[in-house]
């Protein structure tokens, strides 16, 4: 897969321009990774997805769950800030607000849920929602796109954020994505999109604000087969893209 990898991104071909940038770091996490979620829409406008979880095993990537239905943004998807990066041209990159969710290649951080313990086989980190864990949408704050907690005083430094303890079901379970720093060091991206998670959609069909969302049986039995955060990655495409990647020999064939 290195040789085709290499050159798919780092060549001049139509097929390469396609794809998304991939450096050294994004290159070694694909070729070591064992587990892939791959998201896919009919195109960068669809809202309605489909979501598989492929295993390699002896050197073979197999497709073990899914597809599973699935929905993404109410716009679609647009160019992320991950593993990969939006390719150089690219004009459709995500921005706050813009009701898209990220497409490329992504890590996930830990899940979030209303439970006071981890649900049975989860292996993933876990860890409860109290009634002020916020995500910061705020793009002006300097805890943007950061899980905080409101202070008990109610003056929060910033002007707007997410209840990660919903009165609904939403976010009974999510995984957080690493979209533009969410989870581990990166410095965010100031209005370049925030707070997006795996989690539980409203119903089948309905279309999120920017994240990507299915039942919660399917989330629970895609997140239950991954045993560590580091030996997985999510990836987000329209199915042009997606076989584009299948050809230049990144990801797995459908």
């Amino acid at each position: 897969m290195g040789a085709l990898l290499i050159s798919a991104l780092l060549g001049n071909s139509a097929v390469a321009a396609e794809l998304p940038r991939l450096d050294a770091v994004g290159q070694r996490a694909l070729a070591e990774v064992s587990h892939l979620i791959v998201v896919t829409t009919d195109g960068w406008d669809a809202a309605d997805a489909e979501l598989s979880l492929w295993v390699r095993a002896g050197g073979e990537w197999q497709r073990t769950l899914g597809p599973f239905e699935a929905v993404v943004g109410a716009r679609g998807l647009s160019w992320g800030r991950g593993v990969s990066q939006p390719p150089e041209g690219a004009t459709r990159i995500k921005k706050e607000g813009d009701k898209t969710a990220p497409a490329g290649v992504f890590r996930l951080g830990r899940v979030i849920g209303y439970a006071a313990s981890a649900p049975l086989g989860l292996k993933l980190p876990y860890e409860q929602a109290s009634a002020r864990m916020r995500c910061v949408d705020d793009s002006g704050a300097a805890a943007y796109n950061q899980i905080a907690f409101a202070p008990a005083d109610g003056k929060a430094a910033w002007s707007s954020s997410e209840k990660m303890r919903r009165k609904d079901h939403l976010y009974q379970r999510l995984a957080l994505v690493d979209h533009n720093g969410l989870v581990g060091d990166a410095e965010p991206v100031k209005a370049g999109g925030s707070c997006i998670f795996l989690h539980v959609w409203r119903k089948p069909g309905k279309p999120t604000v920017g994240c990507t969302a299915l039942s919660l049986e399917h989330l629970d039995r895609v997140l239950n087969a991954v045993a560590a955060l580091d030996d997985v990655l999510l990836v987000q495409l329209p199915k042009r893209e997606h076989a584009a990647a299948v050809v230049a020999g990144w990801l797995p064939s459908k």
